[in-house]
């Protein structure tokens, strides 16, 4: 009786771990190395070693769920590469990971992204592990490559580096007022030149000086506010009034003789104060 051939051997179930193994180390074509990642009986580090050109048939594997259960992380490092492919097939994985409806996990959500936005994905890094598909989902805002359903789904991201790529690169006014219960963006949302002039008014008050010194530099700064920030009690903000390009006249009589040199040496061209 002859031997059995590669690919017989590759698509048979009983065939043992260390020889499926062998077998897609093994220059072959692309019919074997498919049969070895449907394979059960493939070892995880077979099928780690085939997920990015076969996919598919690595999704489809039945013993891919339990190698999942036992370790979770066994998808990374996720490679530029092998985050297109599974974007591509984010249904199959999704089965295999229990995604519900409606359910946004960290992957799910980066291959949703991924997928979105398609041609501007070939630069991507690696997420070597869980927490950093965040940073993938902020690049990917920075970039403006992502569509609107998926940007609302980003404002309530978990990733505090996503939301803050996102107050940095909001447009739409939706965008600035879910974004507004974050404290911690507001010197972010300030800064953007698409933030709407109605929110100005409310930061005047803003307990945080890096937030009030923000005002005079967006082009929508109105001579009241200014003049009434030439008199807040923390140097940066009036420093950021002095360097407005429109001071009002009374807010430069004010900070001329100002105590702090930041704020009163742009209004003295020589750098000398009488």
């Amino acid at each position: 009786m002859p031997d059995p051939s590669p690919l017989s051997l590759a698509r048979d179930p009983k065939t043992p771990p260390t020889l499926l193994n062998q077998l897609a180390r093994a220059p072959s074509d692309p019919q074997i190395s498919d049969a070895i990642a449907r394979n059960p009986n493939a070892p995880l580090t077979t099928l780690q070693g085939l997920l990015d050109g076969h996919t598919e048939a690595v999704l489809a594997n039945p013993a891919l769920p339990l190698h999942l259960l036992a370790q979770p992380n066994a998808l990374y490092p996720l490679t530029g590469t092998r985050l297109r492919a599974l974007a591509r097939h984010q249904a199959a994985l999704g089965q295999i990971l229990g995604w519900r409806e409606g359910g946004w996990s960290p992957l799910r959500l980066t291959l949703a992204c991924v997928a979105a936005a398609d041609e501007h994905t070939r630069w991507l890094p690696s997420a070597r592990r869980p927490g950093e598909l965040g940073r993938l989902r902020a690049r990917l805002i920075q970039r403006g490559a992502l569509p609107t359903a998926l940007l609302e789904q980003l404002v309530h991201d978990p990733d505090p580096e996503v939301r803050a790529a996102l107050a940095s690169a909001a447009k739409a006014p939706w965008q600035f007022e879910a974004l507004l219960d974050d404290p911690t963006l507001h010197e972010r949302l300030l800064s953007n030149p698409h933030c709407p002039e109605i929110y100005l008014d409310g930061f005047m008050e803003h307990p945080d000086p890096h937030v009030r010194r923000r005002i005079p530099e967006h082009s929508a700064a109105r001579a009241e506010q200014l003049i009434e920030l030439a008199r807040d009690p923390e140097p940066e903000v009036r420093a950021a009034v002095a360097r407005h390009r429109a001071l009002p006249a009374e807010a430069a009589r004010w900070l001329r003789y100002d105590a702090a040199r930041a704020v009163y040496e742009p209004l003295w061209p020589d750098s000398t104060r009488l």
